[in-house]
């Protein structure tokens, strides 16, 4: 980093924490000035499990006093997810572990999006091994029984669908053309919708613990 960028960002956060001391006291000349250097230490102590919370507590909050935007009654939720490179030190790596053919550590990132409202409803940064579809079946712990799930064609799953149909969450997802031999039947006929049942094989029922066939409507 340069010097002036460095300075630059010191200077930066020198601002925000003087803002943030004025604004909860009200005066903007209390107390001593907060340096970079405490502030990090300050902020290691800070658990992440407290930013859940207060995440949470806003969107109650929020909730509360603003009336949600609906799309045909549903609150509309979609799961996307991707990846990113973190500093090659061991304890990162040794934690969020290196893909092969990777030379540095990866971490998985996921989330639950309220697309017509804006809210964050869940987020995690975990370790690279971590599936995504693993943690969009988290994501229905979290849900109502009026929300929609949108998922791209990374996503479907049979064992996916099947802990919807358990927990009777609605969704809607992209699938890709060779998913089931319904849906390339589906693509050769060219209709525009079609109600059809996906059976998955029994190596799929073994594998996905499913409990019964996965009826949608494809369209």
């Amino acid at each position: 980093m340069r010097t002036g960028d460095s300075c630059r960002r010191l200077f930066a956060v020198a601002d925000e924490l003087d803002q943030f001391f004025e604004t909860i006291t009200g005066d903007p000349l209390a107390g001593a000035p907060v340096s970079e250097a405490a502030f990090c230490r300050a902020r290691k102590k800070l658990k992440p499990e407290a930013l859940v919370r207060l995440n949470d507590a806003l969107l109650d909050s929020a909730n509360e006093q603003i009336a949600l935007r609906r799309w045909q009654g549903f609150r509309v939720l979609a799961v996307d997810g991707s990846t990113a490179r973190l500093p090659n030190t061991p304890a990162i790596a040794d934690y969020f572990g290196k893909p092969r053919g990777s030379g540095v550590p990866l971490a998985r990132f996921s989330r639950l999006h309220d697309v017509l409202n804006g809210q964050t409803i869940q987020a995690d940064m975990v370790p690279y091994a971590t599936g995504e579809r693993e943690l969009a079946s988290e994501y229905l712990l979290f849900s109502q029984p009026d929300d929609l799930f949108l998922y791209d064609r990374g996503y479907p799953a049979f064992w996916l669908f099947a802990f919807h149909a358990v927990e009777q969450r609605h969704y809607c997802a992209r699938v890709r053309h060779n998913f089931h031999s319904e849906v390339q039947a589906f693509v050769h006929d060219g209709v525009k919708e079609r109600i059809v049942s996906l059976t998955p094989s029994a190596r799929q029922c073994r594998e996905g613990y499913l409990p019964t066939p996965s009826r949608c409507r494809r369209a």
